[in-house]
């Protein structure tokens, strides 16, 4: 696919969406709910935000507030338009890194648009995303160590969950990426950025700051459990959880507590949210899941070796075992991990293509990866346009399970 003069096709095709996109978010506007309150915190407003509210997301909101101090009925379009540019643009440069052929960057675009992510009602979710993208990026691009550091910092401090993935994506650029002395300064801007912005939290706010793990293990759980009760349409599992933990976890306060004394009910637990897991891993990722099985089918039969983007997109995986431990998978939970696997996809598709892998059937498995990729394009734009000529009547942005 040819420039259009200077300019890529790909970049025409962003635009497009990205006006698009933004267009809706002002023409269908909606107040701070949920978990997007942070939209609104100012620095000079009083209080500090808890490291299990999430301080990097805190912290971005505050300073847009500062530099912006946009009015109240602006502030939630805004902060939406801003999480969705840094979300798109982040996977476009992204895909561009990776995938290099227009037509697959193209591709790329237009599935992560379709699959309503950009829309999520949490903004939370996509700026996870965009820094998950970007910490890839910055690896695999090897940009410069403080750079690499302050992207990985950032990562670490916008959910509770963050931690494990940023600090595993640290260990693989000091061991695998980083020159001699580069370790050293990328571990130091890392360490440096986290302890300065998590110890005014935990000053202020001491014994508040570090969990809410029992609080969500025990909604999660009353949720997966309560629907193989009979009746179970009578509880309501984000206010009736009491009632469940009492009766299954007796005396239980915190996640010491339900581990040490219930170890079997626990392991039980966690085997429940790794199948509601599984599930919503599916719903999001649909035919998208066959490629990746074909991918991982080639690895263990014919040993076709794993690209250094394939590696990493596998190692933030790791950040699945906070969120089993305590929770389940929300779909909205998966935008941070939705982009990397389209990528995975799409670069295989284009390395079937394009490289002879010393494979029999080769064209076969090229053809099935095709036909995966056009009925799960399909079915995102069946969804994407579903959702879009409803939205007047919706009270609130897309907020899936």
């Amino acid at each position: 696919m040819q420039k259009i003069g200077k300019i890529r096709p790909s970049v025409v095709v962003l635009v497009a969406l990205l006006i698009f996109g933004i267009t809706l978010i002002f023409k269908y506007p909606s107040i701070p709910v949920f978990d997007q309150f942070f939209v609104k915190y100012r620095f000079d407003s009083g209080g500090f935000p808890l490291f299990a509210d999430g301080l990097g997301l805190w912290y971005l909101a505050g300073l847009y507030n500062l530099i912006r101090q946009p009015p109240a009925e602006l502030l939630n379009p805004e902060f939406k338009t801003i999480a969705l540019l840094s979300y798109m643009v982040s996977g476009y440069f992204l895909a561009r890194k990776v995938l290099k052929t227009e037509i697959f960057i193209i591709l790329f675009s237009v599935l992560l648009f379709s699959s309503r992510l950009p829309f999520l009602w949490l903004s939370s979710e996509l700026l996870c995303g965009t820094f998950l993208m970007l910490a890839v990026l910055s690896i695999i691009s090897e940009w410069r160590p403080i750079v690499v550091g302050i992207v990985l910092a950032v990562l670490a401090l916008l959910k509770p969950d963050m931690p494990l993935i940023a600090l595993v994506l640290l260990l693989y650029y000091c061991f695998k990426v980083a020159k001699p002395k580069q370790w050293l300064k990328v571990c130091a801007t890392f360490a440096f950025i986290t302890i300065a912005c998590v110890i005014p939290s935990l000053l202020v706010t001491p014994g508040q700051s570090l969990s809410r793990s029992f609080l969500a293990f025990a909604q999660h759980y009353t949720f997966v459990f309560r629907i193989h009760q009979v009746n179970h349409e009578y509880y309501n599992s984000w206010d009736d959880w009491p009632t469940f933990m009492k009766g299954i976890f007796p005396g239980a306060n915190s996640m010491g507590e339900v581990i040490l004394n219930y170890p079997r009910k626990y392991l039980d637990a966690v085997v429940l949210m790794v199948v509601k897991s599984a599930i919503n891993f599916a719903k999001l990722h649909n035919f998208l899941l066959i490629i990746v099985g074909v991918r991982l089918w080639l690895w263990l039969k014919h040993r076709v070796v794993f690209s250094s983007f394939e590696r990493l997109t596998l190692l933030t995986f790791i950040g699945l075992i906070p969120i089993v431990a305590f929770a389940y998978l929300h779909i909205r939970y998966q935008a941070r991990y939705y982009p990397l696997v389209v990528i995975l996809c799409l670069g295989f598709v284009q390395r079937l293509r394009s490289e002879g892998l010393s494979i029999k059937n080769q064209a076969w498995f090229s053809g099935g990866v095709w036909l995966a990729l056009l009925f799960n394009l399909s079915t995102q734009l069946y969804l994407f346009t579903r959702d879009v000529t409803s939205l007047q009547n919706r009270p609130y942005w897309w907020f899936p399970d």
